[in-house]
């Protein structure tokens, strides 16, 4: 059954696109607003033959070595939303409605394909073909939302990249296309591979017909055959048009700031820009504020950007510069992007919990605690973040690109765990500032709002939602 307004956005552009010359990829996630999604890091790992694997609802066979990987979970999931191998391989999923009926399975969800073609995956095509494997022998589906009383009817999307080369995958059932990306590209939750694909699935064109959603003799079009053109499916492609025109006007100078841009982008200067401010949701956006829900539907089943990240893959010698991984929580207009490494980063506490009520003790929580304070009078309340944002993440671009340059040099000198350290100070240096402007944008919007109520379209929704899970104010 069709439950959700799907709404994620993945983008990728190759060297030949991007000012350095290398690869970046990025993902904005998008989940119910009472789902909690922290950042999960995971050391490489060996494995005792013949063992076994729980996923999110199926166990399947362990294999007997896994990569490090650095992501980005919904609380109660197994698998991330997106996330980076220590191989420099980058993958974030997408959902998606077919217009056929679809075996309902406890499967692998979309996360679990993603965590598990990271940890097996040691480039992007290798990667691709662990998903096909596993998605040929067990099939997908699984829970997709915490609490959700059904398994899911939505099928999976994926973009993996790595330094040299990035591809489209997309699923229907146990069928597949993939296409290889030439310069840049992108996915918002509808198919997009046409006829032009790479590789396929044997058997898929036949079992196309025996749908009914292709006749027999003519051309073949994946997308035309399998999209569903009955809203809300078809909401992803204002936003797969919008990001291919920001990533076009860029092509060949695309930097990490150009992609966390995108990240944050409300169709600013289209006609379907919001109408007021983002909160005031028109058209979901690519980066996605809750919508309240209809009379009658619990506020949990509203959804917005609940963490994005962009993938810097740095053609580098030594795997602890493999990858610059930007992480965010939230809506990324609202909030901050931090880098981590692939240096076996010992990750505060807080960054790590999270579940489906408020916590003082959890980054993600009040992180999402500021979020709804800028809610409640966005055009103004968003300049208390921009005041703070935009020094600091210059400042960490720039310490980035020194500290990087620095690790460098001392792993060509054979110091492996003096650039560890070094990397590792850098990103416990940003997430400490982080988390100070957090708190103190938390309390000066918050004191204000004493003496100032917030908008009142937002007022009723946004005091619902926080009574359901335990916040104050």
């Amino acid at each position: 059954m069709k439950t959700a307004l799907p709404s994620c956005d993945t983008i990728v552009a190759l060297g030949n696109s991007t000012a350095k010359k290398n690869t970046i990829f990025a993902k904005s996630s998008d989940r119910p607003m009472t789902e909690s999604q922290p950042l999960l890091f995971v050391p490489a790992a060996e494995h005792p033959k013949g063992s076994k694997l729980k996923c999110t609802d199926l166990t399947i066979d362990q294999v007997e070595k896994t990569n490090a990987i650095v992501g980005s979970r919904p609380w109660f999931t197994w698998g991330v939303e997106l996330g980076v191998n220590d191989h420099g391989v980058a993958i974030g999923n997408e959902a998606t409605f077919p217009n056929i009926s679809v075996e309902v399975t406890n499967g692998l969800n979309g996360m679990d394909l993603v965590r598990l073609g990271l940890e097996r995956g040691n480039t992007a095509h290798e990667a691709m073909h662990v998903i096909i494997d596993l998605l040929e022998k067990y099939g997908q589906g699984a829970i997709c939302f915490f609490n959700a009383k059904t398994t899911e009817e939505y099928q999976n999307m994926f973009i993996l990249a790595d330094q040299k080369e990035a591809w489209k995958l997309e699923t229907v059932e146990r069928h597949w296309v993939a296409k290889k990306v030439k310069n840049f590209d992108s996915l918002s939750n509808i198919y997009t591979i046409e006829s032009d694909y790479d590789e396929c699935s044997d058997g898929l064109e036949k079992y196309a017909i025996a749908h009914g959603v292709h006749t027999q003799g003519t051309p073949f079009n994946f997308a035309k055959s399998f999209i569903d053109f009955r809203l809300p499916d078809i909401g992803g492609y204002p936003r797969y048009k919008r990001s291919q025109k920001l990533l076009g006007q860029n092509q060949g100078k695309l930097t990490v700031e150009h992609f966390q841009s995108i990240l944050r982008d409300h169709y600013e200067g289209e006609i379907i820009e919001p109408r007021w401010d983002p909160t005031a949701v028109c058209n979901v956006s690519i980066c996605m504020h809750s919508v309240p829900p209809l009379p009658g539907a619990s506020v949990a089943s509203a959804c917005h950007t609940a963490g994005s990240g962009v993938v810097e893959l740095h053609e580098s010698k030594h795997e602890e510069l493999i990858f610059t991984y930007w992480g965010s929580m939230c809506a990324p207009c609202s909030t901050f992007f931090i880098p981590f490494y692939n240096t076996n980063y010992k990750a505060p506490k807080d960054l790590l919990k999270g579940s489906e009520n408020y916590s003082d003790d959890s980054f993600w929580w009040r992180v999402h605690r500021m979020c709804l304070d800028i809610e409640e009078n966005y055009a103004k309340y968003i300049g208390f973040l921009h005041d703070v944002r935009t020094p600091m993440e210059k400042d960490f671009r720039e310490k980035a690109a020194i500290n990087e340059a620095k690790a460098e040099r001392l792993l060509d000198m054979g110091n492996k765990e003096e650039a560890a350290v070094l990397l590792n100070h850098f990103s416990d240096e940003c997430v400490t500032r982080v988390r100070t402007a957090v708190s103190e944008i938390t309390e000066k919007i918050e004191n204000d709002l004493k003496k100032h109520p917030g908008e009142v379209y937002r007022k009723d929704y946004l005091a619902q939602l926080r009574k359901d899970v335990a916040m104050p104010l």
